[in-house]
């Protein structure tokens, strides 16, 4: 994907961090959904089966789109430039 981040790699460990309003939008998007699935199937409205599919599948389409909108490349880091 091209045009502007949406998040830069951890300055410690591993993964990236938001850092505009879109990359925190899909972020709490993500969060909300998985929430929201979890919930329900609590209250039983949804088969727990059908939550857990649900959100293995928008994990599968979350990480390889936050990993393209991310500044750099995704490594173990130790704070420092190496």
């Amino acid at each position: 994907m091209t045009g502007e981040p949406w998040f830069k790699p951890k300055t410690y460990g591993y993964g990236n961090v938001p850092i505009n309003w879109k990359g925190w939008a899909v972020t709490f998007a993500y969060a909300g959904l998985v929430v929201g699935l979890v919930a329900a199937a609590q209250a039983a409205v949804v088969s727990p089966v059908w939550c857990v599919v649900t959100v293995l599948l928008a994990t599968a389409v979350f990480i390889p789109f936050i990993k393209a909108k991310t500044s750099g490349e995704w490594r173990w880091r130790w704070g420092h430039d190496d």
